[in-house]
């Protein structure tokens, strides 16, 4: 769905009606939506109609079924990769800073939110089979770079300038943001739509305030907005956002409240599907309709006369048959009368009567086919969604590593492309971080990492992955990646990046060659003789520096001692060091 204005200022009447328009495009996906959340909240009806004054028992599987699949299937700790600007060393230095950097980012600004992202992200993709997610950058708590009085003195203006750069550690004004996915109203037609339509509500005081704070930074257009006598009342609001515009209003409420353009070129919104869907084959006849591409991992076994529905029936059935067992009636072949008085003197009472008089009443015996039924349930549900394992059960008759890592790497492709879904947003979100910091030309600083906008190069090329770690997995992985560098497969270097895992690759290899060298006997000494000279002994240490300067000079350069692996790479991944010196 192309940008209706064209790159112009948006018009609030079309934003209503083009609002109205996604609404009845997405409307029986959010039909489906709700039915997903029915069975998640143990909410949907065990019986039909007449049969609803029956005891109704409610399953937690389609919870469990969608939370033990986010929780083993998806990580919530993002890994940047950050290609090159150019070729050479330099350009890879800097990538290489970048990735840590944009990595303490993206990780302080996913906890910043109510539930992390990526996670609420994934469960709306596996739930409803369809997802969104957009990046925001927030004014509030920013600090004002300061600018030099007139008459101020030179070390003044250094302190306020030093109190601003420590005041802006720790600062991040990047927002990732993934609500409910029938709250975003996109073209289903576009992964990157050039236009997004957002409902939300907020408190009416709130509302006064953020219309306040868009006229202090600028804004084109603000009309001023009242909270009224009751600053807690929430009120609907309606946001459009283009690459050029975004725009604020209360819901079928006349003019935009903000109007404003946007400074970063893209429409932060983005959106995808889990890929479980596909278009069908009439689709001339009614119009294309999202719903059959937003198909959740329950769809199938939820719904009327469906498996889930099925089983919570044979679950109440039980549970009475249990509670009719375990409370049962008393029956008595005496006279209606005295046993009534007889049971009212109360539950420690003793009933008069013979043995003959007073009996429980029986009901049928719970056979073994009723649990073999429950059973062929559950393996239904298995095959309609995923085998148990993926969560962490044994499989019967899995005992080596070799036969676990098979069965989780076949388990694990029902998850391929939600996941891959998820690391595209993710990645989008990446470049769209690095634009706002490029354009904005103030670097952040959070976690001992900075992300400078030199270092960026004005390149916004960066993937993220969410690796899901098995540590035996990745512990065979580390023992072959060595047996690869050992063999000449493989160089150290991928092997760091690879199968290490290690986020600045360039830094980690700086710091070997540091290991390396600082054992070198020369090293060693002369680092003996600097310490020697901070102690204080100034004649000892200078007769051991001539010593060693005059050894240096006319041995020439002294050999490295060998050097054994340290546990991150093996030795041969150093490189020798052939000249020796200070």
């Amino acid at each position: 769905m192309p940008d209706p204005w064209g790159g112009d200022r948006p018009e609030a009447d079309k934003v209503e009606a083009l609002a109205k328009h996604l609404r009845d495009v997405w409307s029986q996906t959010r039909e489906k939506m709700r039915l997903v959340d029915a069975y998640k909240g143990g909410t949907f009806s065990v019986w039909r109609d007449a049969l609803d004054k029956r005891p109704a028992y409610h399953p937690p599987t389609a919870r469990y079924l969608i939370d033990h699949a986010v929780d083993t299937q998806m990580s919530v700790d993002p890994k940047v990769k950050k290609f090159p600007a150019g070729e050479g060393d330099e350009h890879k230095k800097k990538a290489d800073a970048v990735e840590p950097a944009l990595t303490a980012v993206m990780l302080d600004a996913a906890l910043k939110e109510p539930s992390i992202p990526w996670r609420q992200a994934y469960s709306h993709m596996l739930a409803y089979g369809y997802s969104v997610m957009g990046t925001e950058w927030e004014e509030v708590g920013g600090l004002v770079a300061p600018k030099r009085l007139d008459g101020e003195e030179e070390k003044a203006y250094e302190a306020r300038m030093e109190q601003y750069e420590a005041g802006r550690v720790g600062w991040n004004p990047v927002r990732i943001k993934a609500p409910h996915p029938s709250r975003v109203l996109m073209n289903p037609n576009e992964m990157q739509p050039d236009l997004a339509i957002v409902e939300s509500h907020r408190y009416a005081q709130d509302l006064a305030n953020l219309v306040k704070r868009k006229g202090r930074y600028g804004s084109k257009r603000v009309k001023p907005y009242e909270p009224g006598d009751n600053p807690y009342k929430p009120v609907p609001l309606v946001e459009v956002f283009t690459a050029q515009w975004h725009g604020l209003k209360v819901k079928e409420d006349g003019d935009f409240l903000v109007v404003e353009r946007s400074p970063w070129g893209f429409m932060p919104w983005m959106h995808g599907f889990a890929g479980w869907g596909g278009e069908v084959t009439e689709v001339e006849s009614e119009g294309f309709d999202p719903k059959h591409m937003a198909v959740s991992m329950l769809e199938g076994i939820i719904g009327p006369g469906a498996l889930l529905q099925v089983q919570a029936q044979k679950a109440s059935s039980i549970h009475n048959a249990v509670l009719e067992r375990g409370y049962a009636r008393l029956g008595t072949s005496l006279p209606s009368e005295e046993a009534a008085q007889q049971l009212e003197a109360g539950p420690e009472a003793v009933l008069q009567g013979t043995r003959e008089d007073w009996w429980w009443l029986e009901y049928p015996e719970i056979r073994d086919w009723v649990f073999k039924s429950q059973q062929n349930d559950d393996r239904e549900i298995e095959l309609a969604t995923y085998i148990r394992q993926v969560v962490g059960e044994h499989q019967a008759g899995v005992t080596t590593l070799g036969q676990t890592m098979i069965y989780d790497q076949s388990a694990s492709r029902k998850f391929y492309v939600p996941a891959k879904q998820i690391e595209r947003m993710a990645g989008i979100i990446g470049r769209n971080i690095l634009k706002m910091v490029d354009i904005r030309g103030e670097p952040i600083t959070l976690q001992g990492h900075k992300l400078r906008p030199s270092d960026i190069e004005g390149s916004y090329d960066v993937s993220v992955l969410f690796v899901q770690v098995n540590p035996v997995t990745q512990m065979e992985m580390r023992k072959l990646g060595m047996q690869e560098v050992g063999a000449g497969l493989k160089s150290p270097e991928t092997y760091r990046e690879s199968d290490a895992m290690m986020e600045n690759e360039a830094e980690e290899s700086k710091r070997l060659m540091k290991a390396r060298i600082r054992e070198r006997d020369d090293v060693q000494e002369q680092l003996q003789i600097n310490t020697i000279r901070e102690e204080g002994l100034v004649q000892l240490a200078d007769r051991l520096q001539e010593a060693l300067d005059a050894r240096i000079k006319g041995t020439g350069p002294v050999q490295a001692a060998p050097v054994a692996g340290n546990g991150a790479a093996p030795a041969e991944m150093v490189p020798p060091v052939q000249t020796g010196g200070r």
